[in-house]
């Protein structure tokens, strides 16, 4: 499945003069080494009405230009990883060289889709014979591809957003109060003369005898007990 990511990757300046440099240009039809008719920047289809050979080298890369994105496309349909813009051009040059169907089988693809990005990046120098001839033009060209791609950091996912700030702590509660503790109260110990007002001294009369107090002579004793 395409990853999202993916949708605005197009082929940069860099990807379409890897491309160039190693298609090379050729105003006339002419056989690739594995006997494909070829002209232009590795163009192998039927020639637009009104576009005859000699084509020039304007002519050539309007057509490069029409028909890389059949290969841009092939990418971003079969790539199911994010990619960086380097890794993006490595592929399509690849890809154009080898054609979309190859693209698709490929282990490469296999290896990236894993995540194994590294191993990927090996497997592009697998893809060297014609006709099961190694040839130094596709070793030459599959180590540019390879170390472009290795060159591509893919980009950091988006930074997760802060933590939300912790709610508010409630306000302090207070333990309930008996009523009773609402009023104040004093030891007797805290009231001292400084709580007394200052008072004259006061002078008593003397309290007369009782005739109660005098002794009675003409009584005897009780002999009763307890008397």
């Amino acid at each position: 499945m395409p990853h999202p990511d993916n949708a605005d990757l197009r082929l940069s300046p860099t990807g379409i003069g890897l491309i160039v440099r190693f298609e090379g240009f050729e105003p006339d039809w002419y056989l690739d080494p594995v006997g494909v008719r070829t002209i232009g920047y590795g163009w192998t289809g039927a020639l637009p009405d009104g576009l005859t050979p000699p084509l020039t080298e304007a002519e050539g890369r309007q057509l490069l230009s029409d028909t890389v994105g059949a290969y841009e496309r092939a990418v971003l349909r079969h790539v199911s990883v994010p990619l960086a813009q380097a890794q993006f051009d490595a592929l399509v040059s690849f890809t154009y060289n080898v054609g979309a169907t190859n693209f698709a089988g490929s282990t490469l693809l296999l290896r990236l889709n894993a995540g194994r990005v590294a191993e990927a990046a090996a497997e592009f120098d697998r893809w060297v014979l014609a006709q099961g001839q190694r040839l130094e033009g596709l070793v030459r060209r599959r180590a540019a591809e390879r170390a472009l791609f290795a060159s591509a950091s893919v980009p950091a996912p988006p930074p997760a957003p802060p933590p939300a700030p912790p709610p508010p702590a409630p306000p302090p509660t207070r333990p309930p109060v008996d009523p009773m503790e609402r009023i104040p109260t004093r030891r007797p110990a805290d009231l001292g003369e400084r709580d007394l007002p200052d008072l004259p001294p006061v002078s008593l009369p003397p309290v007369p005898p009782s005739h109660t107090d005098a002794p009675r002579p003409d009584r005897p004793p009780s002999d009763r007990p307890g008397w």
